[in-house]
């Protein structure tokens, strides 16, 4: 790109880019414009020519350079908006009465006059006139033009070196602090805050999220006893709300303190992250299908059938492991459903009713038995609420879930039994066995898992050691749909992958991580 292109005199345009642009004649606006600003439209003109002439597949260096020059542009034109936001105000205020710029145009006041004029928002605008009354020049008592509140912040922001949002930063912690700071210490937080967001330091420019860390440090710096006041008003607007149910979903709503979000933030993130440590490895025990050409035979896959193993190969779990398919808000919604069951079964969770907690689910055998239909889960205010068949099951098989069982007229038939529940030595054993999740790529530790009947309690499975296998809540829920299998061969997990992580579909024997290397062989 031509730093120095040839312009044409009448419309600012680089010599032989004007073919394709829409040519402006400043003495001769278009029908409907203005007059008035001729200059601001052949600065549109000559930017539009400027990015016309960027290639359509720029160097690194040029895109990288075009990037920083075009943000540079966007801070200045945010200035400008500040300025011209507040020339419109002090245009439009009330004590001119009739003459007032808002009323001449029908408006209550500046913020609607500028709403109509450039369709942003209410907050975007007010936002403007917040950074305004802190970098604009002010008039004095008498009439005489007054340097503005925050000068260092003022040049920055209107060299284009500071963001809107930045500038807003810096000036809203000084505003806020000012009735309780020394002048002489808001002169340097206001110096050093803009010398950290430009590089004036010598340092390299911190971005504007690095911004929020370092403008709310300075705040407790200058204000040190405005913490006291802030945590009171932080306890009062605490709170946590349920709202109505809606397609399957239960919209949560609400603020936690600090440390309640950091401590569920680290749960969350315990239960999504990686353990190799723990990763159990499987070995392929036989071939679902017979292979051609190989000899292979089919093997019965039902429960208890025998498999014909192949102890000498071993199959690394990366192998198996597909990409999660759920989105970060997903994982962590399921986080939180991994914690709230492993909660409901400790022995010091509060209990309601004289019970330990539990959550209620309907539905009638036959829809139950059949699979079609839905269930009734009692919801947090007591109303029951639609959820499909499969989360019945999923509540079915999980020792932190009691189910109620009605046939059609609504008379209750059935009520799960408390000894189908594995017990804390049936699991500490399982945890042993397994480790944690038998899902391969699944890093959910055994702590966080439940206990999934691998032949259902409702069809004559029982509660034992040899029947149960630790899955994460996500993959016991979606187990009836993910494609996976779960089955025992001689008291041992078996899994098999879905067709499209393993084409042969082999079965795969769970070794947790715990049992010392070569026992399989041994045994």
């Amino acid at each position: 790109m031509d730093p120095n292109p040839e312009l044409d005199p009448r419309t600012a345009i680089p010599a032989g880019l004007s073919e394709g642009c829409a040519v402006v004649d400043p003495e001769d606006p278009p029908a409907g414009d203005v007059a008035g600003a001729p200059g601001i439209r052949l600065a549109i003109a000559s930017f539009d020519a400027a990015m016309s002439d960027l290639p359509e597949s720029p160097s690194d260096d040029e895109l990288l350079a075009a990037v920083a020059e075009v943000e540079s542009l966007s801070r200045r034109i945010e200035a400008a908006q500040v300025r011209l936001a507040h020339l419109v105000r002090a245009a439009s205020a009330p004590g001119l009465g009739a003459e007032s710029l808002a009323r001449r145009r029908g408006c209550r006041g500046a913020i609607e006059l500028l709403q109509h004029t450039t369709a942003a928002s209410a907050r975007t605008l007010s936002r403007r006139l917040r950074v305004a009354d802190r970098v604009a020049p002010r008039l004095g008592i008498i009439g005489e033009r007054l340097d503005p509140v925050n000068e260092c912040a003022a040049h920055a922001f209107a060299e284009g070196r500071l963001s809107l949002e930045c500038t807003d930063l810096i000036t809203g912690v000084l505003a806020r602090t000012e009735h309780a700071a020394d002048p002489e210490h808001l002169a340097v937080a206001e110096r050093e805050m803009v010398a950290a967001a430009t590089g004036d330091g010598g340092e390299l420019p911190l971005h504007d999220d690095s911004m929020r860390t370092v403008a709310r440090v300075w705040g407790s710096f200058l204000d040190q006893d405005g913490e006291s006041p802030g945590e009171t008003v932080a306890e009062l607007k605490r709170g946590l709300r349920f709202g109505r149910e809606r397609r399957g979903l239960v919209p949560v709503h609400g603020a936690l303190l600090a440390e309640t979000a950091a401590l569920l933030g680290r749960l969350c993130d315990a239960i999504n992250a990686p353990q190799a440590s723990r990763r159990p490895r499987f070995v392929p025990v036989e071939v679902a299908s017979p292979t051609a050409g190989t000899g292979a035979e089919p093997v019965e896959a039902a429960h208890g059938g025998t498999a014909k193993r192949r102890d000498d190969a071993v199959l690394d779990a990366d192998a198996l492991t597909p990409t999660d398919p759920r989105t970060a808000d997903q994982r962590r919604h399921d986080a939180l459903a991994t914690l709230l069951a492993a909660a409901a079964k400790q022995a010091e969770t509060p209990q309601l009713g004289g019970a330990p907690v539990t959550v209620l689910v309907q539905v009638t055998a036959e829809e139950l038995s059949s699979g079609d239909g839905a269930g009734w889960v009692h919801g947090p205010d007591g109303a029951p609420l639609p959820v499909p068949i499969g989360t019945v099951r999923h509540a079915a098989c999980s020792g932190a879930v009691q189910r109620v069982t009605q046939d059609a007229t609504g008379r209750i038939i059935g009520l799960s039994s408390p000894q189908r529940v594995f017990t804390a030595h049936q699991r500490r054993a399982i945890t042993v066995r397994d480790g944690g999740c038998v899902i391969p790529g699944c890093t959910v530790a055994a702590a966080w898992c439940e206990v999934h009947h691998v032949a259902e309690h409702a069809a004559g499975g029982p509660t034992h050691t040899d029947n149960g296998v630790l899955l994460c809540w996500h993959h016991h829920r979606s187990l009836g749909s993910s494609g996976w299998e779960v089955r025992m061969h001689d008291g041992i997990p078996e899994v098999r992958p879905p067709y499209w992580t393993d084409p042969r579909r082999r079965w795969h024997r769970v070794r947790s991580p715990l049992r010392p290397p070569g026992l399989a062989r041994s045994a």
